[in-house]
């Protein structure tokens, strides 16, 4: 039965990375030394892998989920180049095929070690957001550690003035000054598929049907199984580079600032926007005509109440802002433009 602590997240590539690390330290320390007399020889490297096998973690609690959440895996074509780089590795269809499809992570066990390139898909069971990470075997086999996601259904907000707490005014806020977007998850979901109760996970559905209502509330908070974070799909990356930020998303959270005018990028002009983004915060600007848009390239969640960021705005004197929504986007390699906006909510309505 699953029982609602809370459980430490674990930072699978610092792990790994901290690992190696520790190990490379020790292998230093205790290596051959000629002049050490009868000291105890190196041990032996570790025995290859015979298989790669795949563990996945629910991105807000850790909870692992491999016995559920279901992948393929996709390998190189016979005959397939990868002579233009980037450009070559994104065209999943051209160059790529599945060799397991709709799979449990935890029943994939494969040789992946004669491969240059594989995209490991996160398909997910209808629970998870659809996902590609690309593998490098580099000649072996290896557990690889994904976090898998749950996005929230919606995404209700507000924007504060930072030193008061007041909420802005809509439409028609034109204040220079420093503000606080704050952002939650449903708390009283009325969606049961995003209660996380059912058969794919230890509580069962008859078990939850015996929970107390204020124990079954708790499930109902999508704040404690679900976040909002970015996606890759290689089909829609027309940039072809996946380096830089941006170049290794294709969707994700954003806010869109309408104004009443098309908003101007000159010094000066009546119509200006000035937006600055506190340090730390993984947020990027675009405008587009009369639309602002703050997109994440970075994740959040909601586990331990909500989500905060900062920034600074500074208004021409003939611009305002109409309304501000939250929603999803798609940034085809880039964020050079905006395309397929899909608002969850308007500003200051309520969660559900």
């Amino acid at each position: 039965m699953k029982f609602k602590d809370k459980k430490t997240k674990f930072y699978i590539a610092g792990a790994i990375l901290g690992f190696v690390i520790v190990v490379g330290s020790v292998v230093s320390l205790t290596g051959y030394n000629p002049f050490a007399g009868d000291e105890t020889p190196p041990p032996p490297p570790p025995t290859p892998l015979g298989a790669s096998t795949f563990e996945l973690y629910s991105g807000v609690d850790g909870e692992v989920v491999s016995n559920f959440a279901t992948m393929d895996i996709w390998v190189p074509k016979s005959g397939a180049t990868f002579d233009e780089g980037y450009e070559d590795i994104t065209a999943l269809v051209k160059n790529f095929e599945r060799e397991e499809s709709g799979k449990d992570a935890d029943d994939i066990s494969i040789d992946l070690s004669d491969y240059d390139y594989v995209w490991a898909e996160i398909t997910g069971n209808s629970v998870w957001e659809n996902n590609f990470h690309l593998i490098h075997p580099g000649g072996r086999n290896t557990e690889y550690r994904y976090y898998v996601h749950h996005m929230s259904s919606a995404v209700p907000f507000n924007i504060i003035f930072k030193n008061s707490g007041d909420a802005i005014t809509i439409a028609g806020e034109q204040t220079n000054g420093n503000f606080t977007g704050v952002f939650d998850a449903p708390i009283d979901t009325s969606d049961a598929a995003t209660r996380h109760y059912g058969d794919a996970w230890a509580l069962s559905t008859t078990e939850y049907g015996e929970l107390t209502l204020k124990q079954q509330k708790v499930y109902w908070d999508e704040g404690e199984w679900q976040d909002q974070y970015p996606t890759y799909d290689p089909t829609l990356d027309t940039v072809n580079e996946y380096d830089r930020d941006f170049e290794t998303i294709t969707n994700t959270f954003a806010l869109k600032f309408v104004m009443n005018e098309t908003i101007s990028v000159t010094d000066g002009a009546a119509t200006q926007i000035n937006v600055t983004i506190a340090k730390g915060f993984p947020i990027d600007i675009l405008i587009s005509g009369t639309n602002l848009y703050m997109v994440w390239y970075d994740g959040f969640d909601f586990l331990n109440g909500p989500y905060t960021f900062d920034f600074e705005m500074w208004f021409g004197v003939n611009i305002i802002i109409s309304t501000v929504y939250s929603g999803r986007v798609d940034v085809p390699g880039s964020l050079s433009s905006i395309t397929n906006f899909v608002a969850y909510n308007t500003i200051a309505t309520a969660a559900s």
